[in-house]
């Protein structure tokens, strides 16, 4: 069933699928969505594969648990969602990440009610999607009736990888609230930078973020000019990294701040936002320190970055698993700063009008009227609509 058909009158009954409702950035993406959709237009609900919640939920927001426990649940995890959405006949499914979206699609394929999916890509296919994992991809794709990429050029290699996408893929830049961002940053803390210059870093301690180059980058700027580097977050690379701190002699010049609620704090005591990826979606982090007038310098990584960063106007871009331009650009920063002022002032206006969220959510709601006043898929035994 869906809108047109039955309550024309009722918001849409739209279902987001997280991984959890903490931690990483497309996580704070959902949650800002689901916060700030029109309730008259959308009533969301979330299903959630761990039980796992620190951000902010609205009260009008239902909860679905689904138990997920690791790849042998998978299947049994799909039944369960497909359950849910047979019994409860929700108007629009979203997939939030791509680390969701097979499940998803598993559970919508064979399920006899069969509401429109989107399914919204955070990071690349051509990363993402290998061995048995794209076969999966391929095959289960097809039944999605949107996609929904974070960049420009995300949407276009979208497109390029799966070209049954055609037509069916857009992009929908991250949702930032930036009242929020602001209030935090303003919050009090007892955080004391230190005496020289202070490089700030948020995100998950993986080996595709490549910190081990950062530090590298560190003592190569450290032998001019005695900077320090704060770190939040937390994963499975953090003890390599801190060997490799030792091994570096960098000592107290790094500070492993580990899951941080509020890192916007740490951001507002840096004089330079770093980034050092091989790949990225659309980095939420450096989204969030150029919008609090913070100058950046950062790999020029697919994908995103480049994106956000305007070269040499409100930041620097140096080729990514190069230590050496990365700690030049770092030196020419830090060493001039009315330069450095000038690109953060830049910074923070065009990111906050490139990622203003009114516009972004206006988005989504044409996105999913469009898609609940479409038909509801048939006319293939698998449940395609027969588009791509």
């Amino acid at each position: 069933m869906n809108r047109a058909e039955n309550s024309p009158d009722r918001p849409l009954d739209v279902w987001f699928v997280c991984n959890a409702w903490t931690g990483g950035g497309a996580e704070r993406v959902a949650s800002t969505i689901v916060q700030h959709l029109d309730r008259d237009i959308v009533q969301p609900s979330v299903c959630l594969l761990r039980n796992d919640m620190s951000y902010p939920l609205p009260e009008d927001v239902e909860v679905h648990h689904l138990d997920y426990r690791g790849l042998p649940t998978f299947f049994s995890t799909a039944r369960r969602l497909r359950r849910l959405v047979n019994d409860r006949r929700p108007d629009v499914v979203v997939s939030t990440v791509n680390a969701n979206a097979l499940l998803t699609g598993a559970a919508l394929k064979r399920s006899t009610h069969s509401p429109p999916w989107i399914a919204r890509i955070g990071s690349s296919p051509r990363h993402h999607d290998r061995g048995l994992r794209g076969i999966s991809a391929r095959s289960l794709y097809r039944n999605a009736d949107r996609f929904i990429a974070n960049s420009e050029r995300l949407t276009s290699d979208v497109a390029s990888i799966y070209p049954f996408t055609s037509g069916r893929v857009s992009t929908i830049r991250n949702a930032c609230d930036f009242e929020v961002i602001d209030h935090l940053a303003k919050s009090p803390t007892d955080l004391r930078p230190p005496d020289g210059p202070l490089l700030a870093a948020v995100g998950r301690l993986v080996a595709v973020k490549r910190y081990d180059m950062m530090l590298e980058a560190l003592a190569i700027v450290r032998r001019n000019i005695p900077a320090s580097l704060w770190v939040c977050g937390e994963g499975p690379a953090r003890k390599d990294l801190e060997r490799q701190t030792g091994r570096l002699r960098l000592g107290d010049a790094v500070r492993w701040m580990g899951f941080t609620d509020n890192p916007y704090a740490v951001i507002r005591s840096a004089d330079l936002y770093v980034l050092t990826s091989d790949y990225e979606g659309s980095p939420n982090s450096l989204i969030e320190a150029q919008s609090l007038g913070l100058a950046a310098v950062s790999t020029r990584c697919d994908y995103g970055p480049d994106e956000i960063i305007s070269d040499g106007v409100s930041g620097l871009l140096t080729p990514p698993g190069n230590a050496n331009e990365f700690a030049k650009a770092v030196v020419a920063l830090l060493s001039d700063g009315k330069k450095r002022a000038a690109y953060g002032l830049r910074a923070k206006e065009a990111v906050r009008h490139k990622f203003a969220l009114k516009p972004i959510i206006d988005k989504w709601h044409a996105v999913l009227q469009a898609l609940s006043g479409s038909e509801t898929r048939s006319g293939t035994p698998d449940g395609n609509s027969g588009m791509g």
